[in-house]
């Protein structure tokens, strides 16, 4: 196992340990009405992962565009996260704002997302 993969599984683990679950919902097959803006039909899909919500430093949300109510969530790599998917945690449907890799080397050992209520 690479040095990146056994990386990867820590992380995996740990978040495993101190996380709760999680999901990624994504809808598909929607359609988009451009006359209404609406979206229409689809089958959301509900994609287990776990993760951790952590604080917003100052310094990240000078740099970025955070709203009041904005919180960080860190995921293990076992689902990519796509803009337009909503996180599902305690009860909760999420909208995902940024999501940004952590994957050096190009092995994705977790994702920090950005999600606003």
């Amino acid at each position: 196992m690479a040095f990146y993969e056994r990386m990867a599984a820590t992380a995996t683990r740990l978040l495993g340990n101190y996380g709760q679950p999680m999901a990624l919902r994504r809808v598909s097959g929607a359609t988009d009405d451009p006359a209404t803006g609406e979206t229409t039909g689809g089958v959301p899909t509900d994609m287990p992962t776990v993760g951790v919500f952590t604080s917003i430093s100052a310094d990240y949300a000078a740099a970025n565009q955070v709203l009041a109510g904005d919180r960080l969530v860190v995921l293990d790599a076992s689902q990519e996260p796509l803009m337009g998917d909503r996180l599902v945690a305690g009860g909760h449907s999420l909208a995902i704002v940024r999501i940004e890799p952590i994957n050096p080397a190009g092995t994705p050992l977790a994702y920090r997302l950005q999600v606003r209520s």
